[in-house]
């Protein structure tokens, strides 16, 4: 659609701020699971995968640089496919090779299709595998909160994060979702014992969320990063915007795929 390009994976997208982590966590089939059972937070995920799963997103960037020495402004787009292939059983629990065709990485460098080889779905949880051996939760509908995980981004293992009822919308998908993200910031200057005090050259606000439904999974994500730089008499400041909205979904079905966790 753009052309041919060199991109790199989720590069220069946290602008010196690093919040990923990621590591394995022992699972197995069943609500009865070592997270506990009982009646799940959230309807709707104990829906099935399986090979011709499919979810189709397109996605939207947009990057602004603002300095005393002069502006740029960087758009890009696309769409890509996720398919699920052949299952493998990974600590007792069946999961499905993922594939990714289509664009996926902007003129940012950051890669929107999920880092994982292999997903599941078990317990009300989504899950991924990255190595073919061990599981991740990347959202749990069962207890609400859990830590890392993320399909499209990747959240630190450090954080707990909580899904929320809330709303997506861009320009591919809108309407009710879960949501679950952070948001982060450091201003330039900040009020102490009732002084106006400036300590930092360097500001930054970060919002990450993403968006899941029931009976569907991931359906959009958001991110926002804005950096400011002030000193010695230069200015800079930069800002990303990242959209991806699901457009189409496949439960299953005919399609074809070799998908064999390779990515």
């Amino acid at each position: 659609m753009h052309g041919s390009r060199r991109k790199g994976r989720n590069a220069a997208v946290w602008v010196a701020v690093a919040l990923l982590v990621t590591v394995g966590c022992p699972l197995r089939d069943g609500n009865d699971g070592p997270f506990g059972g009982g009646e799940p937070m959230f309807d709707g995920f104990d829906f099935e995968l399986g090979p011709g799963t499919q979810w189709t997103f397109q996605w939207d960037y947009l990057g602004t640089l603002w300095a005393n020495t002069g502006s740029s402004r960087d758009e890009d787009w696309g769409e890509f496919t996720v398919t699920l292939g052949t299952s493998r059983q990974i600590e007792g629990i069946t999961a499905y090779a993922v594939s990714v065709s289509g664009d996926s990485v902007d003129e940012g460098g950051f890669d929107f299709a999920p880092r994982w080889r292999y997903l599941a779905l078990s317990g009300n949880r989504l899950l991924g595998s990255v190595d073919g051996a061990t599981l991740q939760v990347i959202f749990d509908a069962q207890d609400g909160t859990w830590n890392g995980g993320g399909f499209f981004c990747e959240f630190s293992e450090e954080v707990e994060y909580s899904a929320a009822e809330g709303e997506v919308d861009n320009d591919y998908v809108s309407g009710p979702a879960l949501q679950v993200g952070r948001s982060v910031g450091q201003p330039f200057c900040e009020f102490v014992v009732g002084y106006l005090i400036c300590p930092y050259d360097e500001s930054y606000d970060i919002w990450q969320y993403e968006y899941y439904r029931p009976e569907v999974g991931p359906v959009g994500y958001y991110c926002y990063v804005g950096v400011s730089y002030s000193g010695a008499g230069y200015f800079s400041a930069h800002t990303y915007t990242r959209n991806a909205g699901l457009v189409d979904v496949v439960n299953g079905g005919p399609v074809e795929t070799e998908g064999s966790g390779d990515r």
